[in-house]
């Protein structure tokens, strides 16, 4: 059984679990709404630095454990700020 993935989305939403991890939810084409998880991600040397915020489109590449999939690597395709969308920021 293959549990490994690699997909297109853009970010929804991100929370902190606690102190170098968070919890992403993606929209994804194939897979739909998918939540992941990335470890270290809020250390300052960290693989996924830069590339993690909200509306940023990117390619993900991890695999699914059993609630929540695991981010293996992550790939910056677009950068949309609230700004370039229309929305702003309360």
């Amino acid at each position: 059984m293959n549990r490994q993935f690699k997909t297109d989305g853009l970010i929804l939403r991100k929370s902190n679990l606690n102190d170098a991890d968070q919890i992403l939810t993606v929209l994804t084409r194939d897979r739909g709404k998918i939540s992941c998880i990335a470890k270290g991600c809020r250390r300052l040397k960290s693989r996924f630095c830069g590339r993690l915020e909200i509306l940023y489109e990117v390619r993900l590449a991890g695999f699914e454990g059993r609630e929540l999939a695991h981010l293996d690597e992550v790939e910056l395709l677009d950068a949309r700020s609230l700004l370039d969308c229309g929305l702003t920021a309360k």
